[in-house]
């Protein structure tokens, strides 16, 4: 009975571990995602910026009523 609950508790243990190995994975695909959808939205924003300076032009939002 004995080797049989080592083998179930072992067993138990590496499927948690399992589990544990692709939540970080998924953690860390998900970090990495909104890290490059961050540079590349900050980087538009630099170049819209740019551009505003050079041309002088400002955004003026349409208002119809």
């Amino acid at each position: 009975m004995s080797a049989n609950n080592a083998i179930a508790f072992t067993n138990s243990f590496l499927e948690y571990l399992i589990v544990f190995g692709v939540s970080v994975v998924v953690v860390i695909v998900a970090c990495v995602i909104g890290v490059s959808m961050r540079k590349r939205k900050n980087a538009k924003l630099e170049l819209e910026a740019v551009g505003e300076e050079q041309t002088g032009d400002v955004r003026q939002e349409n208002t119809e009523e």
